[in-house]
């Protein structure tokens, strides 16, 4: 998908998936969380932003490319692809936030929040 949008040779787009297996009662509901970079890296660390999406388009081809993958891997039917397909909220949604950027300190602190007494992380 990235490659048609690119006019440069092999980019390279960021993203940070987690995986979260319940909801919010702690009932069973596994999903992704994912955070993509709006463009791809080339080369020497050059960062070209994409072109403008419709979030709508965009949560269709992703519905499309996962339901082609798990029946390719036989983890899905024709008929259940059918099914979902047809249901009003399947459960695949896109939200593009406000963009932000590397040199805007608060933005960069909410999302990712540091205790610089937390050693937690810390090698040693």
């Amino acid at each position: 998908m990235i490659n048609g949008l690119s006019p440069k040779k092999n980019p390279i787009p960021g993203a940070v998936i987690a995986i979260q297996t319940f909801g919010d009662f702690l009932g069973f509901n596994p999903h992704g969380h994912v955070l993509v970079t709006d463009g791809c890296f080339y080369g020497r660390g050059m960062f070209r932003v994409a072109p403008s999406l419709e979030m709508k388009k965009l949560g269709a081809i992703f519905r499309h490319k996962v339901f082609k993958m798990l029946l390719v891997r036989g983890r899905i039917t024709k008929d259940l692809i059918a099914m979902l397909s047809n249901w009003r909220y399947s459960g695949f949604q896109v939200f593009c936030g406000q963009r932000l950027f590397s040199q805007d300190e608060t933005a960069m602190e909410n999302l990712a929040p540091v205790d610089p007494e937390d050693r937690s992380l810390s090698p040693t």
